[in-house]
């Protein structure tokens, strides 16, 4: 919530300015941070705004708008478009050499198979994104990611 508040007035500053790279992060950002609060229209239409106006060569913005929407999809009942964001989303975040990037978009992509009932292929998933946060050395997104697929809830 806190999150959201601080967020919104500087995201809406940047699109009344025109301003595309910065606004992209931000609208990524903010529909996470609306996604967490389960206010998924809002964060589905700040994925659309993602898509919108992120740059097409840059892969952080790209995987990013499809991970958000696909969970938020997957959650609608949309699984088969869900899964295709989930896997495009994947699928340009291993083009860079950034295992947390490619950690957070097989995160969403568990997120989605798991909505989808698909338990056994959510937790490859899980356990991929956790290899990339151990290559990586990042304790906190690891010890995060295993307490979501201990309990079964969703990450925010």
């Amino acid at each position: 919530v806190g999150a959201a508040r601080w967020m919104r007035p500087a995201y809406e500053a940047l699109r009344a300015m025109g301003e595309r790279a910065a606004s992209s992060t931000l609208a990524r950002l903010l529909g996470e941070a609306l996604y967490a609060q389960e206010r998924l229209a809002e964060a589905e239409e700040l994925s659309r705004t993602g898509e919108e106006i992120a740059s097409p060569d840059d892969f952080d913005a790209q995987y990013r708008w499809r991970a958000l929407r696909a969970r938020i999809r997957a959650r609608a009942g949309a699984h088969v478009e869900a899964e295709q964001l989930a896997r495009e989303a994947v699928s340009i975040a291993q083009r860079a050499d950034a295992p947390c990037d490619q950690a957070a978009a097989l995160l969403a992509h568990g997120e989605v198979l798991r909505v989808m009932g698909r338990t056994a292929d959510a937790s490859v998933a899980f356990t991929a994104a956790l290899e990339r946060c151990a290559a990586k050395g990042d304790v906190v997104s690891a010890q995060r990611i295993q307490r979501h697929v201990a309990i079964g809830t969703e990450v925010a």
